[in-house]
């Protein structure tokens, strides 16, 4: 949709400014930012294809207040999780990743192993039925397996995590560095481009996430890698402080500013 948008403000001689969102810029930003005022990154490595640009300002992803500013606690408390638990947290975004899912119910009993764990798992709301019959099938759900077919508050039970595990979308990874959580990252094999395995190195590079590619995802190696983060705790320490060194909390507000300067000008 951004292209008729786009065209439209050439046409109009209304400034325009493009924000990039992922780590390799598509098709559509590369073609208008050869006439927009400003180009606005994510990430510093996707000014590859802007370099015609009059000006390109890495501003970081513009991510909510409601999950900038997410309470743990409170999410502990809504997902009815005692405030001393380890949490993991894992969902596909809003329509779940199937792949994801499927090994996550084949070894949320052996994770379970580990003392005082809970396991949030949002599925995704059209997965939910099928994954709520295939954890049945391995016997009764546990009381520490919180299975959702979708959450709102998607901040707060961010907020709540020692470790999540997700693809690796723009807003996903976003809104995981703004908090600071050590994550597992398995992109999403068939993204334009190939772009989320990219925007997972761009963090797994700064020692600030773990990467698992979409065909190595195997409940041994998920157990193992999962497992390891959730018994390190300093190393979940070390991946924190590396993102708080890749967090732009103030993104929006970056933007506005920008957007204000082109206006302006």
């Amino acid at each position: 949709m951004c292209i008729p948008v786009g065209i439209a403000a050439i046409l109009t001689r209304t400034p325009l400014v493009i924000h990039e969102q992922n780590s390799v810029a598509g098709l559509a930003n590369r073609i208008l930012g050869r006439y927009a005022q400003a180009v606005a990154l994510t990430y510093p490595e996707s000014s590859v294809g802007f370099e015609g640009s009059k000006k390109v300002v890495v501003t970081g992803n513009p991510v909510r207040p409601a999950v900038r500013n997410a309470d743990p606690v409170a999410g502990r408390m809504a997902l009815g999780i005692p405030p001393e638990a380890l949490v993991l947290v894992v969902f596909g975004g809003s329509r779940g990743a199937r792949r994801i899912n499927q090994v996550l119910v084949e070894t949320h009993a052996e994770l379970l192993k580990i003392d005082g764990l809970h396991i949030v798992h949002i599925t995704g709301v059209h997965e939910y039925p099928s994954v709520l019959a295939a954890a049945a099938d391995e016997g009764p759900v546990p009381e520490r397996y919180h299975l959702l077919g979708y959450v709102d508050d998607m901040g707060s039970v961010l907020a709540a995590a020692d470790l999540i595990v997700a693809r690796a979308g723009a807003t996903s990874i976003a809104e995981i560095t703004v908090l600071r959580k050590p994550a597992v990252y398995v992109p999403y094999p068939h993204a334009t481009d190939d772009h989320q395995s990219k925007n997972a190195a761009s963090l797994a590079e700064a020692g600030a996430a773990v990467v698992i590619p979409d065909d190595q995802l195997k409940p041994a190696v998920f157990i193992e890698m999962v497992t390891a983060l959730l018994v390190d705790s300093v190393t979940r320490d070390n991946i924190a402080a590396a993102l708080s060194g890749l967090a732009i909390p103030d993104a929006a507000e970056r933007l506005a500013e920008l957007t204000r300067q082109v206006h302006n000008d």
